[in-house]
Parts: structure tokens; C-alpha cells; sequence
């Protein structure tokens, strides 16, 4: 978004607007500012990176061209790339950079979902793209086959139901996934084992119309894990879906805790 606006503002590409841009941007709060882009109707900077991927800005369109690529990486990140790689050239652009306003500025905007809420998605997309070829040790996306294949995250629905000390256990399932899902047990943030769901919870076969029922899952530890001040997180290996926590989860894991 903002290397777009640097281009109509900065750089002549918008002779109508160029200069009511740069004057409002130096003096309008970025709140105002973006208020006033959306006043003015500027459909370029709507959505411009899923633009650039799809003329026709169709999120769904845009994510499955992702996988056309060998690699799809974090701006951030394109320095990690080439320190396994080697032998690319890319090239980053860093203008815009000293502008008076961006995007960035306003992340808390009810605007800035209707400026940029598909691109947000397609590096939502981006991002687990990447984890996916740092797990596969640098493999480009083409030889990875249907595990690189897009999963809606608003398709996912589960729940943590127990959490001891020594025992973590729950259930996930997905509206478009048949089989198991594998999921990741993590304390304060670091992985500490991945399970499939294996288990049959015949209320949830019944509640979703799971097609198996086995949508369970459980990690028993040989000693106690969790200590009263840890954290736990239950999620998709790829992190698009975080579990939430039954009701008094989290309660009876604190007497545990406590006894």
C-alpha cells in the first residue's frame, strides 16, 4: 500500500491527485488522511498487491497463483531465503519509506480492513507459505504437492478440553477436510510435540457431520510439563487456526496446578 502511494504522490504516476496527496499528507493526522483517500474514491490503492497478482482483485484467484511460484517469501525475510539459496537476485524497494504517512500508522482504522483486507489475507497466505518451505528445509512450493494447497482458516472449528500438568487433549475439524488433521502442543511458544486427530468423539461426529468421527486428539506427558505460569497453545502445524479453551479449562488446570 505504501509504495503505491508513494508512486501516485511521489513519482507522477497520478497528475490529478499528486499534489493534494502529498500537501493533506503533511498536514492531516494519518487517521484524517486515510479518511480522506477513502472520500476521494482512489480504487488503485484498494487491495494493491492482490492487483498485482489477480487483475480482477478475486482473493480466491489470488491465493491459488501464489502456488504457481517456487518461492513465496516475507519481505523481511528475503535475507533468510538467500543465506540458504544463494545464486537469486531480487530486487527490494524501499521507497516510500520516509513519507508522512503509512499504513502502518493506522493499523487500528475500521478503514484499513476496506483498504487492504485481501492483501492482509494474501499475507496471511504468504507467511504459511513460508513456515511450510522452512519446515521443508528450503524445498520450492512446486515439489510439495497438496500440502502447500490452501486451507480456509474461517473453515476450522475446535476446542481444548482438557489441560492437566501432564495431559493436553481436544478436538479439531474443518468443513472441506475429510481425513485427519495434525495439530501442535506448544508451551510459552515453543513446540513441544504434533499429534494427528485419532480419536473418536462420536459428539462431534454428530455435532459437525464429521464423516469419521475421528477428530479427537490427546498428548499424555511421562512427567508433569505444564508449570502454573506456562502457557499453552494448541494449533494447526502451519498456524492457521489457533484452539480456543472449553469453559473452566483453564480453572481446573490452575488446581492441578495448585494440588
Amino acid at each position: 500500500f505504501d509504495l503505491k502511494l508513494f508512486a501516485y504522490a511521489y513519482e507522477g504516476k497520478s497528475l490529478l491527485f499528486a499534489n493534494e496527496m502529498k500537501k493533506n499528507m503533511q498536514r492531516m493526522s494519518a487517521d484524517d488522511f486515510l479518511y480522506w483517500l477513502e472520500s476521494i474514491r482512489f480504487l488503485p490503492l484498494y487491495d494493491p498487491q492482490t492487483l498485482q497478482v489477480d487483475s480482477k482483485k478475486n482473493i480466491e484467484n489470488a491465493m491459488s497463483k501464489l502456488y504457481m511460484y517456487d518461492y513465496v517469501v516475507p519481505n523481511d525475510q528475503i535475507d533468510v531465503l538467500h543465506q540458504h539459496l544463494g545464486g537469486f537476485q531480487c530486487t527490494q524497494n524501499i521507497k516510500g519509506q520516509d513519507m508522512p504517512f503509512s499504513i502502518q500508522k493506522v493499523q487500528n482504522s475500521d478503514l484499513v480492513q476496506k483498504f487492504i483486507g485481501k492483501d492482509m489475507q494474501l499475507y496471511s497466505e504468504a507467511k504459511r507459505l513460508w513456515r511450510i518451505c522452512q519446515e521443508e528445509e528450503y524445498v520450492s512450493l512446486r515439489t510439495l504437492g497438496e500440502e502447500k494447497q490452501y486451507i480456509d482458516p474461517g473453515g476450522y472449528t475446535g476446542m481444548i478440553d482438557l489441560f492437566t500438568p501432564t495431559a493436553v487433549a481436544g478436538w479439531i475439524v474443518h468443513e472441506e477436510i475429510k481425513g485427519s488433521i495434525e495439530v501442535g502442543i506448544y508451551r510459552n511458544g515453543a513446540l513441544l510435540e504434533k499429534v494427528q486427530t485419532e480419536i473418536m468423539r462420536p459428539g462431534i461426529k454428530e455435532r459437525f457431520s464429521h464423516p469419521t468421527g475421528l477428530c479427537g486428539f490427546r498428548v499424555d506427558f511421562a512427567s508433569p510439563v505444564f508449570k502454573l505460569q506456562d502457557t499453552l497453545e494448541v494449533k494447526t502445524v502451519h498456524g492457521e487456526y489457533v484452539l480456543e479453551y472449553a469453559p473452566n479449562v483453564k480453572q481446573i488446570y490452575e488446581w492441578f496446578s495448585l494440588n
